[in-house]
């Protein structure tokens, strides 16, 4: 029986320190090395959707930490909400020999609101706060997050970050095709070891042994040269809303029916007083400063984002009241008040950050 034990022990000895073996930093190729601040081991993502109000996205994240500017890609954090909620998350580091040193569970992430300064919304952040004790170090991070909002699905990034390099990257998608569903790939053409395998309502990408690209001053955004894939629904939800995307037309009126109408009236009081302030002028343009000037005069910036408020404008006739509001409800305020004094004006989203992104005609998503 001893000796059975001292067997069965050294198994489970060998057992755990073969699983720990595969992440050991020295079984990482040097390609893989070179000009890299992190390594993403393993990359796995996989969506559920099961109807139009359901999304469950799993995900396995296993990357090695090569230095101090690499922890940039830990991304072990999840949003949460009233229509979004964490299921499952949890953490693992190990050291650069493989060997477990801490374990996570989901009473040791933090919480904090996303609510900051003039912005207000219900959405959470619950994420990983670790200070590493050495370098490298590598993170095996998991979480199942199950959503009703199907609007966004998330885009496959086989490379997410300059100065990463990728062993592994996965991402499988399982949707109802009476949705609608839809993909557009990008950037293929110039970077292989991509596979891609569809068969029946499931797609599954892969990508193996992507080496590190490094940053340049002036370089064009990474949309413009880095691989991805969009994916969309024709049929989703949105904070309660049901939507429509089968072109940009509909999209166009499923946003005018379902967010916009009815959110444009005036008091008379103000209507009066924009028209007099506007006086004998004819100029659309002259006409068009007055009121931006009386709008800024008026307003601050307040952002309130609760559930469907965070796309759906406040009430122009609020804005006007309390005198505050954020970009789409100053934006339709002051859309409401050219109306008044005679200017045609459109409401229109817009997509602002430091990389430049361009609308795809062809793929009508939000």
């Amino acid at each position: 029986m001893k000796l059975f034990n001292s067997i069965l022990c050294l198994f489970v000895f060998f057992a755990t320190y073969s699983q720990n073996q595969q992440y050991n930093v020295v079984t990482i190729p040097d390609n893989l090395i070179e000009n890299a601040n992190s390594v993403v081991r393993l990359n796995y993502k996989n969506i559920e959707i099961s109807s139009r109000k359901l999304m469950t996205i799993s995900t396995k994240r296993v990357v090695t930490i090569l230095n101090e500017t690499g922890l940039e890609s830990m991304d072990a954090a999840e949003y949460f909400s009233s229509s979004s909620k964490i299921k499952s998350i949890e953490a693992v580091i190990l050291n650069k020999e493989g060997a477990e040193i801490k374990r996570i569970k989901r009473r040791d992430f933090k919480e904090n609101s996303v609510s900051e300064g003039s912005v207000v919304t219900d959405n959470k952040l619950l994420f990983l706060d670790y200070t590493p004790i050495m370098f490298p170090f590598t993170l095996i991070y998991e979480s199942v997050v199950e959503t009703s909002n199907t609007a966004f699905i998330p885009s496959w990034y086989p490379i997410e970050n300059r100065h990463q390099s990728v062993e592994n990257s996965t991402y499988s998608i399982n949707y109802q095709s009476e949705l609608g569903f839809k993909y557009k790939e990008f950037n293929f053409e110039n970077h292989p070891n991509i596979s891609k395998e569809e068969k029946g309502n499931t797609l599954h990408f892969t990508a193996k042994n992507r080496t590190a690209i490094k940053n340049e001053e002036y370089a064009p955004s990474y949309q413009s040269f880095f691989p991805y894939v969009m994916f969309g629904l024709t049929s989703f939800h949105l904070e309660g809303v049901d939507g429509v995307a089968s072109d940009w037309k509909n999209f166009g009126l499923w946003m005018y029916e379902s967010l916009l109408k009815n959110t444009d009236e005036i008091p008379i009081e103000t209507q009066n007083k924009v028209k007099n302030l506007v006086g004998n002028e004819k100029n659309p343009l002259e006409i068009t400063k007055i009121i931006y000037k009386y709008v800024q005069d008026k307003t601050r910036y307040i952002s309130i984002q609760l559930g469907i408020g965070g796309w759906k404008p406040m009430l122009a006739k609020d804005v006007d009241r309390l005198g505050y509001g954020d970009c789409k409800a100053l934006t339709n305020f002051t859309r409401s008040l050219l109306q008044i004094v005679g200017v045609p004006s459109y409401y229109t989203v817009i997509y602002g950050d430091s990389d430049v992104r361009n609308l795809q005609e062809d793929f009508v998503s939000m």
